[in-house]
């Protein structure tokens, strides 16, 4: 299995505005600056805020990130054995959407709306999800401005819970690729704990 790195970025609020960080197009594009020589995305990212308004930044990839001059950047290797427990804790942020006659559609975000979304896809992601352990923290909306104009809207929700891994080969497919639209913007992203199932 190639090698994957998670990586660690956190930006203080005065840092922010000294690098004009106004919205989550301009963590997408730094996220993007990291990785200047790849021809297409292969990292995944989230992004979330501490304290008095500070920024932190998660990012899986394949490939080491580049360094920037103003930034701290703490990498690691995520080692092979991490894959190979039969249950984790998981965090995720997503954009659920379904297709209804050929269309692209939004799901709504209640509860089980969002975790039967998860459950349908339970075969193609090699996992079974613990429904009674599924929760959804949070849903908002990002609404942001390109460099060239165009407002771009993204829903999302939050969930937290528990999965058990069902066929190895589809998990760390997945695990590695994201879920759901919207992952060039901080969606998609298993950030898993692996957890031991106590015996029954």
């Amino acid at each position: 299995m190639s090698d994957l790195f998670l990586s660690r970025l956190r930006i203080p609020r005065i840092q922010q505005l000294k690098m004009h960080l106004i919205d989550e197009y301009d963590i997408h594009q730094l996220v993007y600056s990291l990785f200047p020589y790849e021809k297409k995305r292969n990292f995944l990212y989230f992004l979330d805020y501490g304290g008095m308004g500070d920024m932190d930044v998660l990012v899986q990839s394949e490939v080491m990130p580049d360094a920037i001059n103003s930034l701290q950047i703490e990498t690691k290797v995520i080692p092979d054995r991490f894959w190979e427990n039969r249950t984790y804790a998981f965090k995720l942020r997503i954009s659920p959407v379904s297709k209804k006659d050929g269309k692209v559609v939004k799901v709504f975000y209640k509860h089980m709306e969002v975790v039967n979304w998860l459950v349908t896809r339970e075969n193609s992601y090699g996992v079974h999800f613990n429904t009674n352990e599924t929760e959804k923290i949070s849903s908002g909306i990002m609404k942001m401005k390109s460099n060239d104009g165009r407002r771009i809207t993204l829903s999302y929700v939050d969930l937290s819970g528990i999965l058990d891994v069902v066929d190895y080969e589809k998990f760390v497919r997945i695990a590695r690729s994201g879920i759901g639209p919207g992952k060039g913007f901080g969606m998609g992203m298993l950030r898993l704990l692996p957890i031991e199932k106590m015996e029954e």
